[in-house]
């Protein structure tokens, strides 16, 4: 009733509610783009997308307990679960308390999925530094404001953690560019990869390849 009454107010030209108290929303589709302009340089592809997700009724505080999420981009799969305390004027001021799981992530498709204003350096890292290979196995727990992701390590409150394992991985940490020779990208990595806030972890199961010269030759 709570959000039949808040969805009856609402007009053609009215922007889309960031929440609506006592809501259950499902979804379930095949073929999804999600066009965010300002965040993302292209529409996010979906092959698959399901969701449970409930608000709290309107005497509570604005927060979705989420049952399930069930993302499979074509080119990794990823669910999760938890909860997202909205704040209405300034989303970036949101809470999130989260966490899950992932499967077949290719490496060089990572990147689309980091918005902008979350953090521009680790997008273009990431574009970058993992141009092949695959994560498996992985998990994560993702507990803090949005705004202070980059600021985790420096503050009582907020963490990112993750854990996973990288197949046949490319990883070129410090590319080289126009001042700087940059150091020799590591191919062919069979590791475990642990991150924690500004913390990454990388350490090797076999024997990996360096990548060295400009014509990216193995030696």
């Amino acid at each position: 009733a709570e959000a039949l009454a808040v969805l009856a107010e609402l007009s053609a030209d009215d922007p889309v509610p960031t929440y609506v108290p006592g809501a259950l929303w499902r979804l379930q589709a095949e073929d999804l783009y999600v066009h965010v302009p300002q965040e993302f340089d292209a529409p996010l592809y979906l092959q698959e997308a399901g969701l449970h997700i409930q608000s709290r009724s309107a005497d509570q505080a604005p927060i979705w307990d989420i049952e399930q999420v069930h993302l499979d981009s074509g080119t990794g799969l990823l669910q999760f679960n938890g909860t997202v305390a909205i704040d209405d004027e300034d989303l970036w001021q949101t809470k999130v308390d989260i966490a899950g799981v992932g499967q077949q992530i290719q490496l060089n498709s990572i990147y689309q999925y980091v918005p902008y204003s979350l953090d521009v350096d680790l997008r273009n890292w990431l574009q970058t530094g993992l141009p092949a290979g695959e994560i498996s196995n992985l998990r994560f727990e993702w507990s803090g404001l949005l705004d202070d992701f980059e600021y985790y390590q420096e503050r009582d409150d907020g963490f990112f953690r993750l854990q996973a394992e990288l197949r046949d991985a490319v990883v070129d940490y410090y590319p080289p560019d126009e001042e700087d020779k940059g150091w020799p990208a590591i191919a062919q990595l069979e590791a475990l990869l642990h991150w924690e806030n500004n913390h990454l972890q990388i350490r090797a199961q076999e024997p990996s390849v360096l990548r060295m010269g400009a014509s990216g030759e193995q030696v």
